[in-house]
């Protein structure tokens, strides 16, 4: 998370000298636009949609237009850093996020809710193709 990192472009060139891939992630009151310098040196940008720290927790729709904003920068900017939407995701957002720009999506609730995880992650996939 972008909060709490001191110097993150210093984490994320030792995490790439180290040959792995780097990502970053903003909470839900976070500008998006902390990301933007960040973007050529990361892998992954996640969008938290929900507040960090345990699910179960409604979609805040407001993620939306951040998930927007980040797809237009990185579009701008040519890198290719995927974006990743985590929290309140399921059959029913699924599409919408996909539509923004969102390329991985998270959904721990929604995948095993009932015990039913093939199902369930079938739905997501139907959900986000459309």
């Amino acid at each position: 998370h972008v909060e709490i990192e001191d110097d993150l472009p210093d984490l994320l060139r030792e995490i790439r000298a180290a040959g792995m891939k780097a990502g970053a992630s903003v909470k839900p009151a976070t500008p998006v636009e902390t990301l933007f310098p960040l973007l050529p040196s990361l892998d992954l940008a996640l969008v938290m949609s929900v507040e960090p720290g345990f699910g179960g927790q409604s979609f805040i729709p407001a993620s939306l237009p951040k998930v927007r904003a980040l797809r237009e920068e990185i579009a701008r900017q040519g890198v290719e850093t995927e974006i990743e939407i985590d929290g309140g995701i399921g059959p029913g957002n699924a599409r919408e996020v996909v539509e923004a720009g969102v390329e991985v999506l998270v959904a721990g609730s929604a995948a095993f809710r009932g015990g039913k995880v093939t199902e369930n992650v079938a739905a997501l996939r139907e959900a986000a193709e459309g």
